[in-house]
């Protein structure tokens, strides 16, 4: 599975209360504890989550939007299907959504009007840039 690395900011007395919890073997070291924690959280927040993702899916076909979910590529093919179409398109993503790097911005903003994220962005980083943006 793909991982992205996060930093947080804690206070002193919630990062000694990790420590210790560590230290006592409850968590084998702070970033199994932090993930530990945040699944637990995500799960017990499950359901919220699911109705939040059908209300983002339902919203994507009120507005249009393409939507995406898991592991996915826009690749140049895509982006010509879309211009042939004569097509600009919304795109909602959830999970991990790449763009190939051997697409253009140009290419980019003639098919694509912006993009939604929830997870991962992976693009080239003028690509990137450009539709964080234009939220």
């Amino acid at each position: 599975m793909n991982t992205e690395k996060i930093t947080l900011n804690m206070n002193a007395m919630d990062l000694a209360d990790i420590d210790l919890l560590v230290e006592n073997g409850f968590a084998a070291n702070r970033s199994e504890f932090m993930k530990t924690a945040i699944k637990s959280y995500l799960a017990n927040r499950e359901g919220e989550t699911k109705q939040l993702l059908e209300t983002e899916k339902h919203n994507a076909k009120i507005d249009h939007r393409h939507w995406f979910f898991g592991f996915n590529k826009i690749t140049e093919k895509y982006l010509n299907e879309k211009l042939l179409e004569n097509k600009i398109v919304s795109i909602s993503s959830y999970g991990m959504f790449t763009v190939d790097k051997n697409v253009s911005l140009d290419l980019m903003k003639q098919c694509i009007k912006d993009i939604k994220i929830h997870g991962t962005f992976k693009a080239p980083k003028e690509i990137k840039d450009y539709y964080k943006k234009s939220k």
